[in-house]
């Protein structure tokens, strides 16, 4: 049997505006060091706001989100939710990335939801989780 994957949501803020620079090498360094980590996943980015899915071996994504957590570059960095999957839903993904602009905000509400203090996975319809929302958002504005 396969082992279970470990997937983890987390929300964030900038402690200051990130620029594209700043951004591209936050990504660039995900596409080095992930892949031998066997980490997966995707980054949503809009106004100082950050929503990150990461999946892989449940050791390496809690010391990944350790990690950020520890970055003085985060601020308020709340964990959303944990949970076992049999599968990736980023599996081709060492990292993906999306800029959100205010548009994508108005189309998919419920990405605002996820900063919400009582955020819960409930109501997330045909996407059945949270992170299938978040991929499907993502395909949707990509």
């Amino acid at each position: 049997m396969t082992p279970l994957l470990w997937q983890l949501i987390y929300t964030s803020h900038a402690t200051d505006a990130f620029s594209e620079t700043e951004l591209g090498a936050i990504l660039a360094a995900s596409h080095a060091n992930n892949p031998p980590q066997g980490l997966t996943g995707i980054l949503l980015y809009s106004d100082g706001r950050f929503i990150q899915v990461l999946e892989g071996a449940r050791d390496a994504v809690e010391a990944l989100y350790e990690r950020i957590k520890a970055d003085p570059r985060h601020e308020a960095v709340r964990r959303v939710i944990t949970r076992e999957v049999a599968q990736r839903d980023f599996a081709d993904w060492s990292m993906g990335y999306r800029a959100l602009t205010a548009t994508d905000l108005v189309s998919h509400p419920q990405l605002l939801d996820f900063f919400a203090e009582q955020f819960s996975a409930d109501g997330f319809g045909q996407a059945g989780s949270p992170a299938r929302f978040l991929l499907m958002a993502f395909r949707d504005v990509a």
